[in-house]
Order: C-alpha cells, then sequence, then structure tokens
C-alpha cells in the first residue's frame, strides 16, 4: 500500500468525512476523532497527520514520510482497515444511507 497517496486521499475528503462523522465523533475545523475501542483515529487537518491510539496509546502515525509504527504490536492490518473505509466511496454511501434513514425515523 502507497502510506502517502492513502493519506493524501484521506485528507482530500477531510470536509465531507467531517460531515458524514458528525454525531459519531469528534469533528472540530482542526481535527477529527474517530473512537473504536479500543482504537481511535485522529485526523490532524493543518499538520495532514493520522494518528491511530490503541488503549490511548499511540500505536502509528500516517503523514508526509509514511506509516510509522510506534509498537512492538502487529498493527499494519488494522491501519490498512482504517485507511481503506476512510478512502472507500462504498463506505461514504452507506454511511449517508444510514444518516438519511435515521432523519426519517425522527
Amino acid at each position: 500500500m502507497d502510506w502517502v497517496i492513502k493519506k493524501e486521499k484521506i485528507f482530500d475528503s477531510y470536509d465531507i468525512l467531517k460531515k458524514m462523522l458528525s454525531g459519531n465523533a469528534i469533528c472540530c475545523e482542526d481535527y477529527i476523532e474517530i473512537f473504536d475501542p479500543p482504537y481511535a483515529v485522529k485526523l490532524v487537518k493543518k499538520e495532514r497527520r493520522v494518528t491511530f491510539s490503541e488503549n490511548g496509546k499511540s500505536i502509528a502515525i500516517l503523514d508526509d514520510r509514511g506509516l510509522k509504527i510506534l509498537t512492538e504490536n502487529d498493527v499494519v492490518k488494522i491501519i490498512e482497515g482504517w485507511c481503506i473505509a476512510l478512502t472507500s466511496l462504498g463506505f461514504k454511501r452507506y454511511s449517508l444511507k444510514i444518516k438519511k434513514q435515521d432523519i426519517k425515523k425522527k
């Protein structure tokens, strides 16, 4: 996987992700933080950096230099899954569809 290209795709979709995840994540102008215990993913817009955490401890950073693993645990598959989810049009369509259904129920 070309990590830098994945990172660029994630940040190209930052505003869409922010709208899509509002109510399900912490969405600010400067960052989005997504919680999926025991994991958390933080997208920092200004620095174009993604930090992956497990139980509050940073396990990897994705930035302009690529992916840096900060733990001895094998977390690459988890990070790949998050990167695919954050850049997948199918994921975005699914999430938007779910939100529309929730709105109709109210």
